[in-house]
């Protein structure tokens, strides 16, 4: 390996000679004009931006730079846009230069984005400051930016554009200015990058083989390699060159480029060509039979066949040139077939004959009557689709929809395969099902993914419009899995179908989709007030709405916040107070983590763990609620375990008496809520003897984030509840009513 670059003692001293000639000017730092930039006592004065259509979490605190606390953005599926915490706007003067620095943990890159406005607070230009490379570890940015004319305020942020982690911390912009009074000067200008190595394992290939170049550098906000591959992240990249090839690697920043070179020598492949073949002889076949050889009308039979020294292979009968070792042929009636093999020597014949008897055929059964799908096996239908079903899609993206094809244990199913995406949906889906009055349905389906799909509803109103309604997102599996939901139809709904949608390159196959009518009502409607997270907000502004209309609640709580020291959390002195007043006080882990995404250490600690701190100040808990609703078989073991006896996922719904006592659905509550969608589900929940949960987090009057409601919200919900007259219970008293 050869490298060359230029050392940066050498470019630090020809870069700072300037600013050392000028004897009397030295440079000033305003103080940092950014409100709260270390976030130690809190998150105020920042917004979380998730963008439509990305699955997206906020977090504040998370750990930060030298241990502080941090904001933290994990992203677990992009689709478009910017996603970022917002700061509010900083007041800057046009004309004068600023110097900007934070520190960030980021697993890939994330460009820093400069926002300028006017006094009004309208954008009037945007600039890329740069981009921070992904890293394990916190990296610190810094940048000058002089402010344009008609600027009055600016507003920078790190954004992401994919999946993946960001945490930001140390946020500061400064006003740079000059004085004579010998204050410190700026920071040096950026150094040029370095390139510690760059190596080819191996260095030398046969043709068709590949390398991996791999590379370490220091300080590079650009990586690029020549022959064509351009720009490159992380550390590594394979290559297929068909000829000796020199890579050069180049790693810039605002202070220059470093390059380094490495060779993959390229050997041909030697060909050694074959001997000359022996002169021909007539070809010889071996064998030729098939299998079965009786079978009734409609049936197929497999001719196979071997042969020796043969360059043409034909069977009559109307099949023809055949290639490979055996055709699936269908006749009619009693045929006997004759396979010819020939070369340049001659043709040798071989015959079969396959019975044929005539039947009637039988249709295949129709579906149990009570599966309202019609044709729900999929195995009656056309070349192009099955009877009662049809295809859609919509969006930029290339679909595939392909019937029949093989179906879980024998029989057709359907397949729809997206072979280029963008954005937009595509699905198969069966003719709508009218809805009868009150009821609830339990769907299931069987189904292969090679990605992660999404199981939507589609219902036709009494106003003529559609409403559509998520239900869950449905993992990928590489062998035949069999998912299950429940469907309560909101009031004015006339009919309804499910969409299992492919929202991603990739593959799904779906078979034997069943929708039956549950007859699972409570002796009653319940309604049930379900707090996450052991806010303090609820403490102050949401139990004493509660205790003046005499309604009871659960709240659940991660049992290491009341001992952190963070304000915004309940203490243990307040929830035991909970208790004492006759409020369920519940389990939701010890740290709020995705719980599919731990080992089975991690995971009993999590779940166990927050029901021993629970017992450790005396509170011996029943129901835990699922962090973000992330649940799988593996986590309702552990909860089992752990000792509870039901828990709340966040599926969308109502429940019924046959309902998982371990995933429970919910009707979450926050900022984008509207109270008359709210009333209709405890409308309907009374008048189906059905049970609605609802999901609450912060209650404050201002400040809150997106799942957050204010106080007045949270009184007119309760008041609406209490003069409906459904019972209002906890998931402790609303379990002993389940069947399962």
């Amino acid at each position: 390996m050869t490298m060359r670059k230029v050392t940066a003692a050498l470019l630090f001293a020809a870069l700072i000679l300037p600013i050392a000639a000028q004897a009397d000017t030295q440079y000033t730092y305003g103080a940092n004009l950014f409100t709260n930039g270390s976030f130690e006592t809190s998150s105020t004065g920042w917004t979380a931006q998730p963008s439509v259509g990305n699955s997206t979490s906020f977090t504040y605190p998370v750990a930060g730079n030298n241990g502080s606390k941090a904001l933290g953005i994990t992203v677990t599926a992009y689709k478009s846009g910017d996603i970022f915490w917002q700061p509010s706007n900083v007041a800057v003067t046009a004309g004068m230069q600023y110097l900007f620095s934070a520190y960030s943990l980021n697993s890939a890159p994330v460009p820093v984005i400069a926002a300028y406005l006017d006094s009004t607070g309208k954008a009037v230009s945007f600039a890329t400051l740069g981009t921070v490379p992904a890293g394990a570890s916190w990296q610190k940015f810094t940048a000058t930016t002089t402010i344009p004319t008609g600027v009055t305020q600016v507003r920078i942020q790190h954004v992401m554009h994919s999946t993946g982690s960001l945490a930001i911390d140390d946020y500061s912009l400064q006003l740079i200015g000059t004085t004579t009074t010998g204050t410190p000067p700026p920071p040096p200008p950026p150094t040029m990058p370095i390139i510690s190595s760059f190596t080819a394992a191996p260095s030398s290939i046969t043709a068709g083989q590949s390398s991996t170049l791999s590379w370490v550098t220091t300080g590079a906000t650009l990586v690029t390699i020549n022959q064509g591959i351009g720009a490159v992240t992380g550390t590594s990249k394979s290559v297929s060159p068909t000829a000796t090839t020199t890579y050069t690697l180049s790693a810039g920043n605002s202070a220059g480029t470093t390059t380094a070179i490495v060779v993959v020598t390229v050997a041909p492949v030697v060909v050694t060509p074959p001997p000359p073949p022996p002169p021909p002889s007539k070809p010889t076949i071996t064998s030729f039979t098939a299998t079965p050889t009786k079978i009734t009308a409609g049936q197929s039979s497999t001719l196979a066949w071997a042969t020796t020294g043969a360059t043409l292979l034909t069977i009559d009968n109307g099949v023809g040139v055949v290639t490979g070792t055996s055709k699936s042929v269908s006749p009619t009636a009693t045929t006997t077939y004759t396979l010819s093999a020939g070369n340049s020597a001659g043709t040798t014949t071989a015959t079969v004959t396959v019975t044929v008897a005539p039947v009637v055929v039988t249709p295949p059964p129709p579906p149990p009557p009570s599966n309202l799908i019609s044709n729900g096996n999929l195995e009656t239908g056309s070349t192009n689709a099955p009877t009662g079903w049809s295809n859609d899609y919509w969006g930029n993206l290339t679909p595939q929809f392909t019937y029949p094809v093989a179906g879980n244990g024998g029989g057709k199913a359907a397949q729809l395969q997206v072979t280029s995406y963008t954005d937009g949906a595509a699905n198969w889906v069966f003719d709508h099902v009218t809805d009868s009055t009150h009821a609830q349905y339990q769907f299931s389906e069987d189904y292969m993914a090679t990605v992660p799909t999404e199981l939507d509803i589609e219902y036709l109103m009494q106003d003529g419009t559609y409403d559509y309604e998520w239900l869950q997102t449905v993992p990928a599996s590489a062998s035949w899995k069999t998912l299950t939901a429940q469907i309560t139809p909101p009031t004015g709904a006339v009919s309804f179908t499910v969409l299992h949608i492919l929202a991603a390159k990739g593959t799904l196959t779906i078979d034997n989709a069943s929708l039956t009518v549950l007859n699972d009502p409570f002796a009653q409607g319940m309604a049930s007030f379900i707090f996450d997270d052991g806010l303090l907000s609820q403490y102050q502004n949401a139990v004493p709405i509660l205790k003046t209309a005499g309604l009871n609640a659960g709240f659940y709580i991660i049992t290491t916040e009341p001992d952190s020291g963070d304000t915004g959390y309940m203490s243990w002195t307040q929830i035991k107070d909970l208790q004492a007043k006759g409020y369920e006080v519940g389990g939701h882990t010890r740290t709020h983590p995705f719980l599919t995404t731990l080992t089975p250490a991690q995971l009993t600690s999590e779940v166990s763990g927050s029901f021993s701190d629970l017992v450790a100040q005396g509170i011996t808990p029943k129901t835990f609620v699922y962090p973000f609703g992330d649940v799988n078989s593996t986590v309702e073991a552990a909860v089992k375990t752990a000792g509870y006896q039901a828990a709340r996922g966040s599926y969308y719904g109502l429940n019924g008496t046959v309902t998982d006592r371990y995933d429970l659905y919910d009707i979450r509550v926050d900022s984008t809520s509207n109270l008359a969608t709210l009333e209709k589900y405890i409308d309907q929940a009374k008048a189906d003897k059905r049970w609605v949960v609802f999901e609450l987090h912060d209650v404050l009057a201002s400040g809150g984030d997106t799942y957050s409601i204010t106080p007045a919200f949270f009184q007119s919900l309760v008041s609406y509840v209490k003069s409906s007259g459904i019972q209002v219970t906890t998931l402790q008293q609303g379990m002993s009513q389940l069947s399962n």
